[in-house]
């Protein structure tokens, strides 16, 4: 395979990968869990409510979450 192909290759599976997504005013993670079942990363959660992050962050491990 010559460079170039190499290269076309590399960029293709790249563009096939879905992006993390940020959820804001995120509440419990109703529309994060929609985006999660179509394969979407979630990378990060906020929310004003406390309450609202606990749930999230047992709902999404591993996400980064913040509220104010």
């Amino acid at each position: 395979m010559t460079k170039a192909q190499q290269q076309r290759s590399s960029s293709k599976r790249k563009t096939n990968q879905l992006p993390k997504i940020v959820s804001l005013f995120s509440g419990a993670g109703g529309l994060d869990h929609g985006f999660k079942s179509a394969g979407f990363k979630l990378s990060a959660a906020f929310d004003i409510s406390p309450a609202a992050i606990e749930t999230h962050k047992r709902n999404f491990r591993g996400a980064w979450f913040r509220s104010r």
